[in-house]
């Protein structure tokens, strides 16, 4: 567990869902996992467990749902892990109802020479957290984490990231785009750190955010912490509304301003949807 909401999953989950794919094999289509939460009044702790043995390949796609009437609290726990040249796409998609708040984490260990593509979606919830922890572990090892959030009306939307450079010659890229609405708000929390025997780290970390609203509020926050010379690392954050020469130049040639924000919004998803590990679940996202 890396806080305490991980210690109260580890306390009060039922039977993990475990994923695990054997050394050298292949899993050609995605693996979908469904957890929909039904009662209110309830606390419900799920638990996924993504294990890949050595040189092996899988894409997960895991669902959190709930209705919008559910008053609930759900406190996922998502465990991957990543041994020698193994590959991991995994896509998590938050879509709870208006009533249920959400206190996740997503755990990574990526070995030498592995690769994970960790993507997330969080459109749902009342209070919607998600907290990242990337560690990577074994020479080589690459991690890119991808999130987008969209808030409207009175949701909150917390994400905080940990990217964990803890070997030689490794390499992170997180890009988080989020857009508020309404009286909504997001905070973006985000941390590299690299160790002191983690020379020729490559590591980036960027969040964009776009108001829709003056009533809505997006908060940003990266941080660095170096503990080697030998490294690349940047991160860069940005706060504001839609550009206004792009809204005016869709006005221009006669697209209704209603139109020209929602085509200039898809645009800015695009870098983040073109990234998902879970092709299949695109156009789902896009829809959303």
């Amino acid at each position: 567990a890396v806080d305490v909401f991980g210690e109260l999953n580890d306390a009060f989950a039922l039977d993990a869902v475990l994923v695990s794919v054997p050394a050298g094999v292949t899993v050609d289509r995605p693996i979908v996992v469904q957890q929909v939460t039904t009662r209110s009044g309830a606390a419900v702790f799920p638990r996924l467990v993504v294990r890949a043995g050595e040189d092996s390949s899988l894409t997960v796609l895991d669902e959190q749902r709930s209705a919008d009437d559910v008053d609930a609290l759900v406190v996922p726990v998502v465990d991957i892990a990543v041994e020698r040249a193994a590959r991991v796409g995994y896509c998590g998609v938050q879509q709870l109802g208006r009533s249920t708040w959400q206190l996740g984490s997503q755990v990574a260990s990526v070995g030498a020479d592995a690769s994970l593509v960790a993507s997330m979606a969080g459109l749902g919830g009342d209070y919607a957290r998600m907290r990242t922890d990337c560690r990577l572990v074994g020479t080589g090892a690459s991690g890119d984490l991808l999130a987008l959030y969209f808030g409207n009306g009175d949701q909150m939307l917390d994400f905080r990231t940990f990217q964990d450079h803890a070997a030689p010659h490794t390499t992170s890229n997180l890009l988080f785009k989020g857009v508020v609405d309404d009286r909504s708000r997001s905070v973006y929390t985000g941390l590299i750190r690299v160790r002191k025997d983690a020379r020729g780290t490559n590591a980036f970390q960027t969040n964009r955010n776009l108001k829709l609203s003056d009533d809505a509020w997006a908060e940003s926050v990266p941080n660095l912490e170096i503990e080697n010379n030998d490294v690349r690392c940047s991160h860069a954050s940005t706060v504001g509304p839609i550009d206004e020469d792009q809204q005016f130049y869709l006005e221009s040639r006669g697209v209704p301003p209603h139109v020209a924000e929602r085509l200039v919004v898809e645009g800015f998803f695009a870098e983040v949807l073109g990234g998902i590990p879970v092709p299949a679940a695109v156009p789902a996202l896009r829809e959303a």
